[in-house]
């Protein structure tokens, strides 16, 4: 146990993947949902 764990570093392969990710599922969520979840959470 323990030879499992992942580093996730900025310029990793995997950092990149989940960037990539997280970026296209903000744009699936799109700007208006966004600010709503911004605001509500001050």
């Amino acid at each position: 146990m323990g030879g499992n764990t992942y580093e996730v570093r900025p310029g990793s392969l995997l950092g990149k993947v989940l960037e990539r990710s997280t970026a296209q599922s903000l744009q699936r969520v799109g700007n208006a949902e966004l600010v709503k979840i911004l605001e509500t959470t001050d």
